[in-house]
């Protein structure tokens, strides 16, 4: 399969406090077929992070996304699980996907942010 193009956004950058959703950064994923997200977190000694997925097609009425697809080990009889979007609650990373089959123009990524830590939040899209 050959792409012809793929996006890294950084739609949180290493954030100490929240960033509701409403202040969030839009990113168009219109034309990207295939997306995942990278949730990261540093420099925590007590607190966790509680990410925040919405998707919208209009860039005004936005959803909360609940369909993230975890990077988790399962047998072949297994469909896949969904979420919403994780919480980081120590120094770590990790990775979710879209299903293929979604569609919508706008991601927006927040955060909620409990006593200390570093937030990030990275996606990437491939057209």
């Amino acid at each position: 399969m050959s792409l012809p193009y793929t996006d890294n956004f950084v739609a949180l950058n290493a954030v100490t406090a929240d960033v509701a959703n409403t202040a969030a950064t839009p990113f168009d994923v219109s034309k990207r077929q295939l997306k995942s997200i990278q949730f990261s977190a540093a420099s925590i000694s007590g607190g966790s992070g509680a990410f925040g997925v919405e998707v919208s097609n209009d860039g005004v009425n936005w959803v909360v996304y609940n369909r993230l697809i975890p990077n988790l080990t399962g047998t072949n009889s297994q469909t896949d699980a969904y979420v919403a979007a994780p919480t980081l609650s120590s120094n770590t990373s990790a990775i979710y996907f879209f299903p293929t089959s979604d569609y919508f123009r706008l991601i927006r990524v927040f955060v909620d942010v409990t006593t200390n830590g570093a937030y990030s939040a990275v996606i990437q899209a491939a057209g």
